[in-house]
């Protein structure tokens, strides 16, 4: 008897809680052999909310211990990598090599006229233009 829907989608939930390193959609099919990637796009098992929760969680769950692991080692590289992404933007232009800034002050003018005098110039550059053609 084939699985329906649900019971897919509850069972790839199972096997995602029961596997820490299962962090993306395609990870799943490593451990669940009931079903083909191709089969559970075909029944959009991918827009599936619990599937993706479950997924997001071990996605939280492995960045936390990596960030513990950085911030224990004795790697440098590792701990600025840590502080890092805990720094604040003062903090991060102090940790990079390379920062430039760039500031823009831009003045606009407003054109005072009608329309219709904008028209008036507009039509007199355009007989100016048919003059000098003319020449």
């Amino acid at each position: 008897m084939r699985k329906t829907k649900k019971q897919h989608e509850e069972a790839i939930v199972e096997v995602i809680r029961q596997h820490p390193d299962v962090t993306f959609f395609a990870d799943i099919f490593s451990y669940y052999p009931d079903l083909t990637e191709r089969h559970a796009y075909r029944l959009k098992c991918q827009e599936c909310q619990s599937i993706k929760d479950a997924l997001r969680a071990n996605c939280i769950i492995s960045k936390r211990d990596m960030r513990k692991k950085w911030r224990e080692s004795d790697s440098a590289t590792l701990q600025i990598a840590a502080y890092r992404l805990m720094a604040d933007e003062e903090e991060l232009r102090k940790l990079n090599q390379q920062y430039i800034e760039s500031r823009q002050h831009v003045k606009l003018q407003t054109d005072s006229r009608t329309p219709e005098e904008i028209v008036d110039e507009i039509n007199r550059l355009g007989a100016l233009e048919d003059i000098a053609r003319k020449e």
